[in-house]
């Protein structure tokens, strides 16, 4: 006869076997399959998110080397336009000299062949600073 109706609650009194144990319980076959579904699923996010990063980069890339590419062409445009210039420079620089108007130095402003000598100096700087910043250019261009 039972005397207390607790007493035999919870299966007291009864031998425990470690498989009874939940800790010791392996998870279900459906709990596995939700937790691959959710591995998956996040591989195969971040991979998409990888990919996403790498094809903004190569396109971020592609931008700085057209840029660069463009400044490029700029540059060496205006190298150009600085060479005419100290080539035509240079030209009036010897007119300035024959001797025919070497004898009417009253028609040459004072000073001029001064003034002809500083622009081609500070076209010739000009040019040195721009194949330097090209040379830059091309650094980073292989970097890149």
């Amino acid at each position: 006869m039972i005397s207390d109706a607790g007493t035999y609650e919870d299966n007291q009194g009864m031998e425990r076997t470690p498989k009874d144990d939940p800790s010791n319980l392996e998870p279900s076959l459906e709990i596995n399959l939700v937790e691959e579904e959710k591995l998956r699923r996040y591989q195969d996010y971040e991979r998409t998110r990888q990919r996403k990063i790498r094809e903004r980069k190569q396109k971020r890339v592609r931008e700085l080397l057209t840029s660069l590419n463009m400044l490029s062409a700029a540059l060496f445009a205006a190298l150009s336009v600085t060479e005419r210039q100290i080539s035509i420079l240079q030209d009036i620089h010897s007119v300035v000299q024959i001797p025919t108007l070497s004898e009417n130095l009253e028609q040459i402003s004072p000073k001029t062949l001064d003034t002809i000598d500083e622009v081609v100096r500070e076209r010739k700087s000009f040019i040195e600073k721009v194949r330097g910043l090209v040379e830059n250019m091309d650094i980073r261009r292989k970097i890149v």
